[in-house]
């Protein structure tokens, strides 16, 4: 049996800096909080507290609400219609589901492994599947995308989403269209709109390059990757929406981000690039190190070629 095993850990926070960036069309400060003292805040929640003590939870009828019988809890229905890739490979790492509405994946890898490839190549495949994909890249400009899109030979258009730079009398404003998060929601709900009673699959590329839209400048924190997985994980979440994005790693391969991001996600599918065993130096390893709508184990082997990815071998438990 083939071992693998992918690491993850929590990256050193960076001390924040202030910069002077230009103001981004579309980005709106969050409104902040007054403050209060530790001492006040204590108080504050305290009072809280009790207050909910003495209301809510004296209420017979809230705690009819806490707990239930496994068999009386009805199952919603797209839990059981996953979104299938189309890819044979592919469904086999989600044990031969897909992606479920609601489900938030990351998908990572070194730079040069194939992360867009991939993604892009389920991007066209679930489309020619009747599922509206949107992929939103943050790294590259919608012609890129096409121009990708033309090498893979890929059959089904995708719905691209990109930043724009567009003229003004003060020269030029770049509209965050993918990056900006509440500008990128507010994107696929137009696309849903346009395409009803369709599965919608949501692809971003990348996390690391996100605006959670907290500062108006576009200023990041070390927090910001999280904040931004949060809310489009919010938003899959109450409208039944499969999210896929793409997570850069750090130089010895861990998970770049939060240690948070772990936790949040649903699923976590890795690329990587063999360079052991002779036999199949080069070939990438793709494998789920996590999947809360199926079993993880699978580990698919695949060739990168010009025309995409190519499927060599499958390892599962009990072996090729």
């Amino acid at each position: 049996m083939y071992n693998i095993s992918v690491k993850t850990q929590l990256k050193p926070k960076p001390k924040a800096m202030r910069m002077n960036k230009p103001l981004l069309l579309g980005c709106e400060p969050t409104q902040q909080e007054p403050q209060v003292s530790k001492e006040e805040d204590k108080g504050i929640k305290l009072e809280t507290i009790n207050e909910f003590n003495d209301t809510v939870l004296k209420d017979d009828d809230i705690w009819a609400h806490a707990f239930d019988e496994s068999d009386s809890i009805e199952i919603p229905k797209y839990l059981d219609n996953p979104i299938k890739t189309g890819l044979g490979y592919m469904d086999y790492i989600l044990g031969e589901a897909g992606f479920y509405p609601t489900q938030s994946t990351i998908l990572t890898g070194d730079p040069g492994c194939g992360k867009t490839t991939l993604a892009l190549e389920m991007a066209s495949s679930m489309r020619g599947l009747g599922t509206t994909v949107a992929f939103a890249s943050c790294e590259m400009r919608k012609e890129m995308v096409a121009k990708f899109q033309k090498r893979l030979k890929a059959r089904h258009p995708v719905m691209v989403i990109t930043d724009k730079i567009v003229k003004t009398k003060s020269g030029q404003t770049r509209i965050p269209f993918a990056s900006h998060v509440p500008t990128l929601i507010e994107t696929c709900e137009r696309i849903r709109a346009k395409n009803p009673g369709r599965p919608f699959v949501l692809i971003v590329d990348s996390l690391q390059e996100l605006n959670d839209g907290q500062f108006k400048t576009g200023r990041k924190t070390s927090k910001t990757a999280y904040r931004a997985l949060e809310h489009l994980n919010n938003y899959c979440k109450q409208t039944e929406c499969a999210l896929i994005v793409i997570g850069q790693v750090t130089k010895s391969g861990l998970m770049a981000g939060s240690n948070g991001i772990k936790h949040l996600i649903d699923a976590h599918l890795h690329i990587s690039k063999e360079e052991k065993d002779e036999d199949l130096r080069g070939a990438r390893i793709l494998q789920a190190t996590k999947n809360r709508f199926a079993g993880c184990g699978q580990v698919v082997f695949l060739q990168m070629r010009t025309t995409g990815l190519h499927e060599i071998a499958r390892v599962s438990d009990n072996g090729i």
